[in-house]
């Protein structure tokens, strides 16, 4: 017992701690570097108008790439904190692949979802800040991730819609847009003065 606590042990739990301590350090400076440079890319559009193409594209693109990167990176530095540790990576990611293939049947919504949420980014038909109208519902497009749509309606109420679920809906904000305004006009008008005001 004395050699199993002796200054080996304590030197050696100490070096493994440092390491661990370095990756979580860098994974936080890896994190923080692109937190800063998706502000500033967001920044370098905000003067645009809200309905410019760009500045749409910006904003969807950066926080996608902000969550795909803290996923990323923090799944990284777990396997190799793991490392460190002195558990084996390999047959937990076995198990892991196992386990997700099981997932994967059983969550077949939400691969459809990701998937449809990935050809809505790439095809670039609804972006932040566009106006679309869903199942009879007008909302403008607050975020547009891989697995979800957020749209605001009118009345202030948010609507969380599933990707996978987008299959028919309308986007005011591409091309242009027909504004239908009724106007009464009394039977003896003139129609003509009417519709030049």
């Amino acid at each position: 017992a004395a050699d199993l606590f002796g200054p080996q042990f304590w030197f050696d739990l100490g070096t493994v701690a440092i390491k661990v301590a370095v990756i979580i350090a860098i994974t936080l400076l890896v994190l923080s570097v692109v937190g800063r440079l998706k502000t500033r890319w967001v920044a370098s559009v905000q003067d645009r108008p809200t309905l410019d193409k760009k500045r749409q594209r910006v904003l969807t693109v950066a926080d996608l790439i902000g969550s795909v990167a803290k996923y990323v990176v923090w799944a990284v530095s777990l396997m190799m904190i793991l490392t460190e540790i002195g558990l084996p990576v390999g047959p937990l990611l076995a198990g892991a692949g196992i386990a997700g293939l099981a997932i994967g049947f059983g969550a077949q919504t939400l691969v459809k979802d990701v998937i449809s949420g990935l050809f809505l980014l790439f095809d670039d038909t609804i972006g932040i800040g566009d106006l679309i109208t869903f199942n009879g519902e007008a909302a403008t497009v607050e975020y547009v991730g891989l697995r979800l749509i957020k749209a605001r309606k009118f009345d202030g109420e948010l609507l969380m819609i599933p990707a996978g679920e987008m299959r028919t809906f309308g986007n005011k904000s591409i091309g242009f847009a027909r504004a239908i305004v009724p106007v009464d006009l009394a039977y003896e008008s003139d129609v003509e003065a009417g519709l030049a005001a």
